[in-house]
């Protein structure tokens, strides 16, 4: 019987043998053609592409959302070729899973480029724990989709 690995596992794994680690995070709720053609330039720049999802809990897009619940978008991303490895964030915005997993490349799609639109401002804490574990932004120049 094979053994699962952890996360950290994988991550240790793929930095020893100087894998280049993307990640990805977002809700990823009813994905679209442009989640698919960031997907694609993201798998581009590097050898391995993580994408974390932000847990149900913390969705606050408006009433009945999202639309799927965790485990469905899980489903649909670990069904993705372009996808290496899905899991939930553990918090409610990608700074857990930037902490966790140490990126090379953070990407974000060409609607974060002007970080000021962000009506969050969850962008400059991600943007703060890229640098902080070394590692570089990449906003993906997709057609912009929005669900």
């Amino acid at each position: 019987m094979q053994k699962l690995l952890s996360i950290e596992d994988i991550i240790k794994s793929l930095k020893k043998n100087k894998k280049t680690i993307g990640l990805c995070h977002g809700v990823f709720d009813v994905l679209h053609y442009g989640h698919l053609k960031h997907f694609e330039a993201a798998k581009k720049i590097c050898d391995y592409l993580i994408v974390s999802i932000t847990s149900s809990q913390f969705i606050k897009k408006g009433p009945n959302r999202p639309i799927n619940n965790n485990n469905q978008r899980l489903f649909f991303l670990q069904n993705l070729k372009l996808i290496d490895h899905v899991f939930v964030a553990s918090g409610e915005n990608g700074v857990d899973s930037i902490n966790l997993i140490r990126p090379d490349f953070y990407f974000k799609g060409n609607d974060y480029k002007d970080n000021s639109s962000d009506r969050t401002k969850k962008i400059f804490y991600e943007i703060d724990a890229v640098k902080k574990n070394r590692g570089k932004i990449i906003y993906t120049n997709e057609k912009q989709m929005s669900s």
